[in-house]
């Protein structure tokens, strides 16, 4: 039986967060439309908790590169 819109949606979504939350920090090999979301889910961690914000950086130096900056 194949999987629905919603149930890709959400299996991408888990592979996306262990890229970036897991023991194998991988940023570069995201999509761009996951880099943004997951730059924003790292943003409200960091705000959430000082101090933490390793992540963050990484996704947004991801970011600056792919933009050619």
């Amino acid at each position: 039986m194949g999987q629905s819109g919603a149930e890709r949606q959400r299996r991408k979504r888990e592979r996306d967060r262990a890229l970036v939350w897991g023991a194998d920090f991988d940023e570069s090999q995201l999509s761009d439309t996951a880099l943004l979301e997951q730059i924003g889910i790292a943003y409200r961690k960091a705000r959430d908790y000082p101090g933490q914000n390793a992540i963050l950086h990484g996704l947004l130096k991801e970011l600056m590169q792919r933009a050619g900056f």
